[in-house]
């Protein structure tokens, strides 16, 4: 028999986002950090990365092939990473209208780091490629982290010079 007003536990589980995301290192030839490198830098979302951020967003970017005539992103289909071409050629089409082909170097792909939103354009592997892929994920998680330790080097330099200003 229960008790009129008696209080029961209530158990809940913990969400799998609640969980650090772990980071994973994909080891690669310089020839291929360089590649990636060169194909950040000239990105407007990568430019105000310091060299530390883009060394460790380098380091994120996993290996993917893709067989010749297979659509690697789809128009209209959601964003899940930003890629580098290493080997092979893409073409790209907007509504099935060809736009222009990529090859060795070239980037794509950046607005679903900072988006969840319908990818604008198909591209597609004119050949057999080879491309480094960067995930939302791993993006989001680099750069916070490097927002928040630029942010607590200017609190901690901001609470000295308050020290200082009030003679502490």
């Amino acid at each position: 028999m229960k008790r009129k007003g008696a209080r029961h536990a209530i158990q809940a589980s913990v969400a799998a986002f609640d969980a650090p995301y772990q980071i994973k290192v994909f080891p690669k030839p310089e020839e291929a950090r360089r590649l990636i490198h060169d194909a950040l830098m000239p990105n407007l979302l990568f430019r105000a990365c310091s060299s530390e951020e883009l060394y460790e967003l380098v380091d994120v970017f996993r290996p993917k092939r893709c067989p010749k005539h297979v659509d690697i992103i789809r128009e209209g289909s959601e964003g899940d990473g930003f890629y580098v071409m290493e080997k092979g050629q893409v073409d790209v089409f907007e509504k099935d209208a060809y736009k222009c082909s990529l090859q060795r170097g070239h980037g794509f792909g950046e607005i679903a780091l900072l988006y969840s939103c319908p990818r604008t354009a198909t591209v597609r592997a004119k050949e057999e490629c080879e491309l480094w892929m960067l995930d939302r994920q791993a993006f989001r998680e680099i750069t916070a982290r490097h927002k928040r330790n630029r942010l607590n080097m200017k609190m901690s330099l901001l609470a000295k010079v308050c020290a200082c200003f009030l003679g502490q």
